[in-house]
């Protein structure tokens, strides 16, 4: 799975955050994954601490669901996920 990451990332200078669900959570849909997120459940980010999204505020990131990763934009004024 880390090739498969470093391969959609490539050699981008501008900073690609991954979740992946915590304690073992697999999504099988976007729409599972973002409520997940939304509601404040943790997520683990790749190779790095575990967090929730009271911690993101506007970057863009990328969640794994059902074996692809899903690039979304976080809105903390909004409390949803364009």
């Amino acid at each position: 799975m880390l090739r498969y990451i470093d391969e959609i990332l490539g050699n981008s200078v501008l900073p690609k955050w991954i979740l992946l669900g915590a304690y073992g959570r697999i999504y099988n849909t976007v729409e599972e994954a973002k409520l997940d997120f939304i509601n404040g459940k943790d997520f683990m980010i790749y190779q790095g601490p575990y967090c929730s999204f009271r911690d993101w505020t506007g970057q863009e990131l990328y969640i794994y669901v059902a074996g692809k990763f899903t690039k979304i934009s976080v809105s903390r004024d909004e409390y949803k996920i364009k």
